[in-house]
């Protein structure tokens, strides 16, 4: 594929059948709501996981307006890294993506750069220039979620990719603010992704706790045994994709109670980054911060979002 209106069909594929995204935006005005498009069809092809629902539609076309400078590159499966390291070695690609940026005066070089540290990474790979982007708001995520049917088997890959997204944005440079972190937020309150289990279901199934492993040297069992900030310190969003995929087999009641305290862990950090401002706001400044910290690590994620949302609400009301 090489002429343009080639490269923005969807999906394509390469190899061995894994999935690919790639969309250029134009250097123009609309290349803001271009770019959020981008990141809500990036999320919604990494996680729905072998879904029935229909990918959603492509960013559309910009007629003869001017090619190239974001660019995308999805990849999904358990042979993501082999494939990686054939893509970034791809010399013909290099070439053609080094003309188009020529064209744009964008620097290539920079470009390349961006994603050094994510060839690590299962779940995706991808470039985004953050001089035409916007965080996508709320309706753009749920326009990318609704379609799914998110059983259990999915909402623990959706939270990890929720979170993963937004860690992977603010390593790269990108200054997210309150209103980022409450988008997210909103997503997981309509998506229930804060499910409430009693933990103990994991003391009368000890045996099975046991065997069920998130990776090697830790099993479930243990895990949820651990302090969810210190939990949180020993996972990454691989291991709780690879524990999802690994899940499938297992009953439906099962999966539910395996998925729920990940998805507790995997987001903990997140919540406790943005909930202690709030917290603070809503005590009227009365405590020190260290006070506010320690009452904050002993409450639930799904405490904390609330917590976001009520200082947000009465933020609203006096402005």
């Amino acid at each position: 594929r090489t002429s343009c209106q080639q490269k923005q069909q969807y999906p394509g594929r390469v190899h061995g059948g894994l999935p690919r995204i790639y969309t250029y935006s134009p250097a123009s005005s609309e290349a803001l709501i271009e770019a959020a498009q981008l990141v809500y069809v990036l999320l919604c092809e990494i996680y729905r996981l072998r879904c029935s629902a229909p990918p959603p539609p492509p960013p559309p076309a910009h007629g003869n307006e001017s090619p190239v400078h974001t660019y995308i590159y999805v990849y999904r499966g358990t042979r993501c890294r082999v494939s990686t390291a054939r893509f970034r070695k791809s010399t013909n690609f290099e070439r053609k993506l080094n003309s188009k940026m020529q064209t744009n005066n964008v620097n290539p070089e920079s470009e390349r750069n961006f994603n050094n540290d994510l060839s690590h990474s299962r779940s995706e790979y991808y470039y985004i220039n953050f001089s035409c982007f916007v965080f996508p708001t709320f309706d753009r995520f749920d326009e990318c979620l609704e379609p799914l049917v998110l059983r259990d088997r999915l909402e623990l890959n959706v939270t990890s990719g929720l979170v993963a997204v937004v860690e992977r944005l603010e390593e790269r440079g990108y200054e997210r603010d309150r209103g980022d972190a409450l988008t997210i937020m909103r997503l997981f309150a309509k998506y229930e992704l804060l499910k409430k289990e009693n933990d103990s279901w994991c003391h009368k199934e000890l045996y099975f706790t046991k065997k069920m492993m998130i990776k090697p040297n830790l099993s479930l069992y243990d895990l949820i045994q651990l302090p969810p900030k210190q939990a949180g310190k020993l996972i990454a969003h691989a291991d709780c994709m690879d524990f999802a995929r690994r899940s499938e087999r297992l009953p439906a009641n099962y999966r539910a109670k395996c998925c729920a305290p990940l998805c507790e862990i995997i987001s903990r950090k997140f919540f406790l980054d943005w909930a202690l401002d709030p917290l603070v706001e809503l005590l009227h400044y009365r405590l020190p911060i260290l006070c506010c910290d320690k009452i904050a690590d002993k409450l639930k994620n799904e405490d904390l979002m609330n917590i976001c949302f009520a200082a947000e609400l009465i933020r609203a009301r006096r402005n």
